[in-house]
């Protein structure tokens, strides 16, 4: 058995990360996977494997604790479960630490009657190059989606589609801001290369949008559905080419887009470095598909 342990701070991207390296395990080795989730009802993040279409061969199921609102419920058992039960020696921790986070570690032999409890963030695509196929029939909504969302997906297959995630937010406060000189230069790049381009821009930021909003070729992604964070991060993973960020979500739309033909522009490493200043340029390899 191998137990996913998704904690309360971790984003959709970190979520599939962590996934694709617990799938990887149970795949290669025959176990099962439990996914117990620390995302509270109070969080502001949100738990998305739930809305995945994850393998039910090897997922037996969640466990979360959002269904309470009541955060000294939500500690309680916590703290029980995370801090007191998955610690006993029975349980075999299998950890990747925030410093190590991309880079490839040695693989440990999964025993088959063993219990396991990965924690930890796994940004280094070796770890389930192999299964990358599984991975894009994985994530895929297992709901509905709403028409809005349709209609872009629509108009994405209907055109030379550049995806372009601009992510601002928390990266201004932390100091991870990749310039908007390089979104710049990398949209005349793909013009230059590829005619009749049409980029699909997503971002938070309200003065990003401003400066894009009704320009010719360019359609700014703002759904307002249930499923916001997954249906945005979908209908980029269906453009012909990507213009990513510094950031998992944008990392997991450009590794998923089923278009062999892709076209995918990275900072460069200079630039990376300089943001990611607990990063080195092995660490730039390994994250990046290079």
């Amino acid at each position: 058995m191998i137990i996913l342990k998704i904690k309360n701070n971790v984003g959709p991207g970190n979520q599939m990360f962590m996934y694709a390296r617990a799938y990887a395990y149970a795949k290669k080795y025959g176990h099962k996977i439990l996914i117990l989730s620390e995302i509270s009802g109070y969080s502001v993040r949100q738990n998305i494997l739930q809305y995945l279409n994850l393998d039910k061969k090897y997922v037996k199921g969640f466990f979360k604790l959002d269904w309470t609102k009541n955060q000294y419920i939500y500690r309680l058992f916590r703290k029980i479960i995370f801090d007191g039960i998955l610690k006993l020696p029975c349980f075999h921790q299998i950890v990747n630490l925030a410093n190590r986070s991309r880079i490839k570690e040695n693989e440990i032999i999964l025993k088959k009657y063993h219990c396991y409890v990965i924690d930890g963030y796994w940004e280094c695509h070796e770890y389930f190059d192999e299964y990358r196929d599984d991975l894009i029939n994985q994530y895929q909504p297992n709901y509905s989606l709403k028409q809005e969302v349709i209609d872009m997906i629509d108009k994405i297959k209907d055109c030379q589609s550049v995806s372009v995630h601009i992510r601002k937010g928390d990266f201004k406060e932390f100091g991870r801001l990749i310039s908007d000189d390089y979104y710049e230069k990398s949209m005349s790049e793909m013009m230059s290369k590829i005619e009749n381009t049409h980029f699909f821009i997503l971002t938070e930021d309200k003065s990003v949008k401003k400066r894009y909003e009704g320009k010719k070729n360019i359609t700014l992604i703002d759904f307002h559905t249930q499923h916001k964070y997954i249906d945005e991060w979908y209908v980029l993973t269906k453009c012909n080419y990507h213009i990513i960020a510094n950031s998992t979500y944008s990392w997991w739309s450009s590794y998923l887009s089923d278009d062999k033909n892709r076209v995918i522009i990275i900072p460069d490493v200079k630039s990376y470095l300089k943001v990611e200043k607990d990063n080195s340029e092995q660490m730039y390899k390994n994250y990046y598909i290079l």
